[in-house]
């Protein structure tokens, strides 16, 4: 009875671990990037990546080389001494396939809790600064709309703003994303089944 309550404590323990989200922020201004990751409440700066002190090379000891197996071929070659370059070819196409597809799942599943784009358009000459407004406007409105299909999106801002007073365009771009591990389960389960089964078939 002890240890039926010590695995449920461990299963619990892990779920609680699942449920805890996975974080990324991505912050664009003043000509700087910052990104930070970070999980639960724990965050980590990646960019700008601080200073790291130099080590001390340390000597290497030469390793013997234990005699095994020959390797495996890759399935790759395997492909290829079977059905030649189509089935190369074939093969990339399905393995590209699956990976849109997971990729495809995987930001279904991602919450952008921020999504604020600002643009302040600007030029030397007033007819420029126009242009190039219409410009950014017939790219970045489209594309905006994408990532709304993409992603579940809690507070999508988009600012595009002619600036007659500038030389050149202003950019402040700000995203919050956050995925829970937990529903990454269902597709790492559906990529590896597939994966089995294109491995399977050649």
């Amino acid at each position: 009875m002890i240890a039926l309550w010590i695995m449920l404590g461990v299963v619990t323990f892990l779920l609680l671990l699942l449920l805890l989200p996975v974080r990324l922020s991505v912050r664009y201004a003043d000509g700087q990037w910052r990104v930070r990751a970070g999980y639960a409440f724990v965050m980590i700066q990646l960019l700008p990546a601080k200073e790291k002190k130099p080590r001390k090379p340390r000597s290497e000891k030469p390793k013997k080389e234990k005699p095994g197996k020959p390797p495996r071929p890759s399935l790759i070659k395997q492909v290829a001494e079977k059905d030649g370059v189509g089935g190369v070819l074939s093969l990339f196409g399905e393995i590209a396939r699956l990976a849109l597809t997971a990729v495809k799942k995987v930001f279904a599943i991602t919450t952008l809790s921020r999504l604020r784009v600002r643009l302040a358009v600007g030029a030397p000459e007033a007819a420029d600064a126009a242009l190039l407004y219409g410009k950014l406007c017939a790219g970045v409105y489209p594309a905006f709309a994408v990532m709304n299909g993409l992603f579940h999106i809690k507070r999508p801002q988009l600012d595009i703003k002619p600036d007659f007073s500038r030389q050149t365009v202003a950019a402040d771009v700000d995203i919050r994303a956050r995925i829970i591990p937990l529903r990454l389960l269902p597709v790492a389960l559906w990529a590896l089944l597939h994966v089995s089964a294109l491995n399977g078939q050649e």
